[in-house]
């Protein structure tokens, strides 16, 4: 770590081979680089560049609770605080690694080995359950916007993709069925249409009022986007 302050030029060359022992056998060894990463993540020596932060992702589902706990609030309370639309930015994307995809013309084409990609892969259906916790945390700390505009981006960059003959059906069967469950899990859901209902169900007349025009706006606006973006 100390090289890396003093040196600074030079980590960005060998942060992908740094970032590897994530994904050690060792659980100490795990945890230590984690730790490192974060404290030249935090001392801005390092940026979020390339794969580091899919890598950092996949240690979500570490075995090891310590890593588990480093890893979401590094991604909490580093990540997301520094730049809040990184979770937005990044999520697409993600789909596509996570699943160790890089047949898309625009997603996951970093400079890694086939054998370093697979190293932080979560491909097939026993790790479903993980990838999709990964998507959960990404979705629950995102803002109303930024999941509408997700949803519209799902639809363009994938299943438009899938039809458009540019993402092979079967090819890329595991990358759609994730993307479908996406678009139809309630942590993609809007807050303020949930609100909305809670309010109707709990408040008074004047505050059912607001929250019946404010429902039905919200609904005309998923409606049209359902009509643009996803029946097509």
């Amino acid at each position: 770590c100390d090289l890396c302050t003093k040196y600074t030029s030079l980590i960005e060359r060998y942060i992908n081979v740094i970032s590897k022992c994530l994904r050690d056998s060792s659980e100490l060894i795990r945890l230590q680089t984690l730790i490192m990463l974060l404290h030249l993540l935090l001392q801005d020596y390092l940026k979020w560049k390339g794969p580091l932060f899919f890598r950092v992702l996949v240690l979500l589902t570490d075995e090891s609770s310590n890593v588990r706990k480093i890893a979401e609030y590094c991604l909490l309370n580093v990540c997301r605080l520094r730049n809040n639309s990184m979770f937005f930015l990044h999520f697409v994307e993600t789909i596509f690694c996570l699943n160790d995809y890089s047949n898309h013309p625009q997603y996951n084409h970093f400079n890694q080995t086939p054998k370093d990609s697979a190293l932080f892969s979560l491909r097939g259906p026993e790790n479903k359950r993980s990838r999709l916790k990964i998507y959960r945390l990404l979705l629950q700390n995102m803002s109303d916007e930024q999941k509408f505009q997700l949803s519209a981006k799902l639809c363009q960059d994938i299943l438009r993709s899938a039809v458009d003959g540019v993402l092979p059906v079967k090819e890329a069967e595991a990358v759609l069925q994730d993307t479908l469950e996406i678009l139809v899990s309630k942590d993609i859901k809007l807050m303020s249409l949930l609100k909305a209902q809670q309010v109707d169900a709990e408040s008074g007349p004047a505050d059912t009022i607001i929250a019946e025009a404010k429902g039905k706006l919200l609904s005309k606006v998923m409606k049209k986007n359902t009509i643009e973006n996803i029946v097509p």
